[in-house]
């Protein structure tokens, strides 16, 4: 399956108030959509999210069932929550040695998209969700 991410000016899902930290997310539209076609399940739920330098990166949502399955694990939260960011960090892909070195503001910017897009607290202290 290919995932095609097309940059025009679009409305972007938006949560917050206009500021400089508010959440600017594109829906990921999987090839089949393009051609009219019934769409797989593979990129649905993907969402680019618009940095302020106006890069992006490729997100998705994490299962209540992920979620559930990391917290488990007899090991240090900041592990598991690095490890749980990586896992939903689709483009580019980091590692959660990575994920550990990326800038404070940034990594609120990272969480409060993915409790967006997943729908609860993942992280907890990077509201908002729905």
């Amino acid at each position: 399956m290919a995932i095609v991410l097309l940059v025009a000016p679009i409305p972007a899902m938006a949560c917050g108030d206009g500021g400089p930290d508010e959440l600017r997310l594109l829906p990921i539209a999987p090839v089949e959509a393009l051609m009219g076609k019934e769409p797989g399940t593979g990129a649905l739920g993907l969402h680019a999210l618009v940095l302020p330098d106006g890069s992006a990166v490729i997100l998705r949502p994490l299962s209540r069932d992920e979620y559930n399955a990391f917290q488990i694990r007899a090991v240090d939260y900041e592990i598991i929550e690095r490890e749980m960011l990586a896992s939903c960090i689709v483009f580019p892909r980091v590692t959660p040695e990575e994920a550990a070195a990326i800038s404070p503001e940034l990594l609120l910017l990272l969480k409060r998209a993915i409790n967006r897009l997943s729908g609860f607290p993942v992280f907890p202290g990077a509201l908002p969700y729905p």
